[in-house]
């Protein structure tokens, strides 16, 4: 996610030619002596008075001296909620102020427009996603208080600031796991220019797919590529789509596509790989040996990337494998036919010694530094296949090794 600005806006007290009661301005001359808390002792006396209720001068002064208690550590505590507070005061002011002077609250209600955002920041930075979506709310309150549509018109960076607001507020809802707020969050963010981030669609995307909609799962991964062509984040997004949703063939597509730009991406490479290897299943005779001799090639060139890793050659010898146990099915069906039988005997022997050195180096790399929790299944399917290929083509050191092994896993 892109970092956001941090607002720094100045407080201006621009109420003197208010100055109307000496009451009032005895107020004025406590803040002027830094004396807030004799402050907002005064002015919460004088708006409480029945005749000053509609004083703008006064709702001005409590707007000021709240907003500069919220503005300094020491005062803070007089009250917490002082920049809320100072917020009311100013639209109560610009309610009674008939003719009211914009550059009078404009610079004020813009340091409040940017405490307000950075209190949302602070507050998502620390993972307070409500407190952090009732911020960012203020923050468009600010703006939408001007009913003039005049007081920000000429500041452009107040279009950024609601803008960023939105966004953050989107990912708040995001995180707090409020998916329907997040998605129209986001939908909203990507309309415009100034929020439009390749990020933004991954996790639109997410919401789609959990939610199950597949058409706008994949409609807003292809509408990020077509914003944002390069991200390669958003196009290994589109790969996981047709993975998950098993549509091989443009899985295909895609993941070659990918390794054009990614020749020597391990990882890449084995998805291919793993994606021929599940086209064999579907294609018949010549189609699936393209398909087989595509798979080996391509698991040898992920093994290669990445020498370490036991699945990629675990995959390579299972392919094998597989094909040698569908011609000792065919063995069994077909015993009685002793010339056939012997046939597919020798091919079988053909696919288990092909099979055996993948199945071996797998065995080798699950167990170097102790088979992780995560490589059990694989590990343990790699003893079984070779115990019966050792057993088939009478290996019997060999098969009494991996029998030993079996017991103890």
């Amino acid at each position: 996610m892109k970092k956001t600005i941090i607002l720094g806006l100045g407080l201006a007290m621009a109420i003197n030619s208010y100055a109307q009661t000496a009451t009032l301005e005895s107020a004025q001359e406590l803040v002027k002596n830094n004396d807030l808390a004799g402050a907002k002792k005064a002015i919460d006396e004088i708006i409480q008075s029945a005749k000053d209720d509609k004083n703008a001068a006064a709702w001005f002064t409590k707007g000021y001296i709240y907003q500069k208690i919220a503005d300094d550590a020491k005062t803070k505590s007089l009250a917490p909620n002082g920049n809320v507070l100072a917020f009311e005061a100013y639209k109560k002011f610009m309610s009674l102020e008939k003719k009211l002077d914009i550059t009078l609250v404009k610079d004020n209600m813009m340091a409040l427009l940017g405490n307000f955002f950075n209190a949302g920041i602070a507050c998502y930075n620390d993972k307070k996603y409500q407190d952090a979506v009732s911020s960012f709310e203020y923050v468009m309150d600010v703006k939408n208080s001007d009913a003039s549509g005049k007081l920000f018109a000429a500041d452009k960076i107040v279009d950024t600031i609601i803008a960023q607001a939105k966004m953050y507020k989107a990912y708040s809802y995001y995180n707090d796991k409020k998916n329907a707020e997040a998605a129209a969050g986001f939908e909203e963010a990507l309309a415009n220019p100034i929020t439009k981030d390749a990020d933004i669609y991954l996790r639109l995307a997410t919401i789609y797919q959990n939610n199950g909609d597949n058409e706008k799962w994949i409609s807003t991964i292809k509408n990020g590529i077509t914003a944002f062509g390069n991200n390669n984040d958003l196009k290994n997004e589109e790969i996981n789509y047709y993975l998950l949703t098993n549509k091989q063939d443009e899985l295909v597509k895609k993941l070659e596509e990918a390794i054009i730009r990614e020749p020597k991406n391990a990882q890449l490479l084995f998805s291919l790989a793993s994606a021929y290897d599940a086209l064999i299943k579907e294609k018949k005779g010549a189609d699936a040996d393209v398909f087989r001799k595509k798979a080996a090639t391509t698991y040898e060139k992920a093994a290669a990337a990445d020498s370490k890793n036991g699945d990629y050659v675990y995959n390579l010898g299972a392919m094998y494998y597989n094909q040698s146990v569908e011609v000792n099915e065919n063995i069994n069906k077909n015993k009685d036919n002793k010339s056939m039988v012997e046939t597919l005997k020798k091919s079988r022997e053909e696919l288990m010694k092909k099979s055996m050195p993948y199945m071996e180096k797998a065995m080798g790399l699950y167990e170097t530094g102790g088979v992780k929790e995560a490589d059990k299944l694989n590990y343990n399917n790699s003893l079984r296949a070779l115990q019966k290929m050792y057993d088939i083509l009478n290996m019997k050191t060999q098969k009494d090794a991996i029998t030993k092994k079996l017991g103890n896993s």
